[in-house]
């Protein structure tokens, strides 16, 4: 599943559970603080969350994105039904300061372009969201 972006050698990859849990989660961190966040994320955080999601498929859903043999971030899509009614689909896109480039966001961000593209469509009134991206 190796996505590369033009210039950049950001790779989009499976993830490896639960080895890539301590890098997924130093990534979030490292992003969270450079946004200004005052909230920070655990491994033992991340593992919950990537553990318990629904409306999501690992597999096809979520990439690891690993620049020069590091994790630097991740890309995570999923749907949820509205209170009001319809259902939305959400983007996830986590790239921390040292791996981010005009080239490996645009890398990241295509493929959630894509697969929100795949997933949205499947629903009931879908509505694309980008949300908690850095």
């Amino acid at each position: 599943m190796s996505r590369n972006g033009g210039d950049t050698d950001l790779r989009l990859r499976a993830i490896r559970v639960p080895d890539d849990y301590p890098g997924l989660a130093a990534a979030n961190q490292a992003a969270r603080t450079a946004a200004g966040r005052p909230s920070s994320i655990t491994v033992a955080d991340l593992t919950r969350y990537l553990e318990h999601q629904v409306n999501c498929d690992p597999e096809h859903d979520l990439v690891v994105a690993e620049l020069d043999g590091v994790v630097g971030g991740y890309g995570i899509t999923f749907w949820r039904d509205l209170v009001e009614g319809g259902r939305i689909v959400v983007g996830h896109g986590i790239l921390a300061p040292a791996a981010r480039t005009a080239e490996s966001t645009a890398t990241l961000f295509g493929w959630l372009d894509d697969r929100l593209s795949v997933v949205g469509p499947g629903l009931t009134d879908p509505r694309p969201e980008y949300a908690s991206t850095f």
